[in-house]
């Protein structure tokens, strides 16, 4: 009897693929809420002793986003390397404190910061695109107010020892909507909407004799764009490995073990495959798993080659299961029946 090594691909649901791109953050109004714009921060400046002012801060920038994509929906949203920036703002009204009173001012100039997901990965309901927005976090890191009150000159510096932060609130929501193929990947046109952020800093006017200013800066954010997922995990694979959209048959590194049968080991493209496939050992036959674990599922079949390939018993193996499911490692052994032939198949 001898063992043959053959691939079989074979083509069922796929898992999620991990997916990345880059947003732009979009002024589109708000639906449902006249005169709402997403990015445009309604800036309050307020205190127990202040004359209360409203301006606003209009941001713009992009953002990085990566998804965990499952049929065009997402299980992941993960916000990083936000590079933001607002426009400048001006405020003014009266300040008293005891017998003190008059006009204050303030002015935020050269506004930036970051949006991001600071406890990844963020979790999305795959079923609904909705996500819990506090996940997501909006901050100032940079920037300058300056200003005037109770006959006292006012500067405060943001910078990342001093920000100035909030996150959303409520139900966010993430769609992908399926637009076109290129090559190797399904398209989908990516919107995400943050709801209801909200910042507030505190500043402290005066010395002798005090009082506090708050800040406080509410809006939504929407970030667009467009996103690349390989149609399929080992598609996936190939371009991690380099070899982008190489061929399940082929052997990227010759050393006799087709391409998807790496990927399914769990091992790249340019690792030598040979001591993880079949082969003979104590009467039987034994594979040897990677011991970081498989990365598909792997189906030991079995043919006289006058019949058709089918999974061989899964209490013929030491397990018992078969297919190997993915993460599966150790030794595997196989029991041998005389005049078959045995392969490896993967599936995605």
């Amino acid at each position: 009897m001898r063992t043959l090594l053959l691939l079989a691909l074979t083509c069922l649901n796929l898992s999620a693929i991990p997916a990345g791109t880059t947003l732009t953050l979009v002024n589109d109004p708000i639906p449902g809420q006249p005169g709402k714009t997403y990015g445009v921060l309604d800036i309050e400046v307020s205190g127990p002793n202040v004359t209360t002012s409203n301006t606003q801060s209009t941001l713009s920038g992009t953002v990085d986003a990566a998804f965990d994509v499952d049929s065009g929906k997402t299980s992941e949203l993960t916000l990083s390397n936000g590079m933001v920036t607002g426009t400048d703002f001006s405020a003014s009204g009266t300040a008293s404190v005891s017998f003190l009173t008059g006009p204050y001012i303030l002015n935020a100039t050269e506004l930036a910061g970051t949006f991001e997901t600071p406890a990844p990965p963020g979790i999305v309901t795959a079923a609904t695109g909705e996500f819990d927005a506090s996940q997501h976090r909006f901050t100032v890191n940079a920037g300058t107010v300056t200003g005037e009150a109770l006959g006292q000159f006012i500067q405060v510096d943001y910078s990342p020892q001093n920000p100035f932060e909030g996150t959303g609130n409520g139900i966010g929501t993430v769609t992908l909507t399926p637009a076109g193929s290129s090559g190797i990947f399904d398209l989908f046109d990516v919107v995400v909407i943050v709801p209801n952020i909200v910042a507030t800093d505190s500043i402290v006017v005066g010395s002798f004799v005090t009082t506090t200013v708050t800040v406080e800066a509410t809006g939504s954010l929407k970030a667009t764009g467009m996103l690349q997922v390989p149609k399929s995990e080992y598609l996936a694979w190939t371009l991690a490995e380099n070899i982008p959209g190489a061929d399940g048959c082929d052997d990227a590194n010759h050393d006799g073990i087709p391409n998807a049968i790496a990927w399914g080991l769990g091992l790249g493209a340019f690792e030598n495959a040979q001591p993880h496939v079949l082969r003979p050992a104590n009467g039987g036959y034994e594979i040897q798993l990677p011991a970081t674990g498989t990365a598909a599922a792997i189906t030991v079949e079995g043919s006289d080659l006058m019949s058709a390939w089918l999974p061989i018993a899964a209490n013929r193996l030491s397990t018992p299961a078969n297919p190997l499911p993915p993460g599966s490692t150790g030794t595997i052994s196989i029991g041998r029946v005389d005049g078959e032939f045995l392969r490896l198949s993967v599936s995605e």
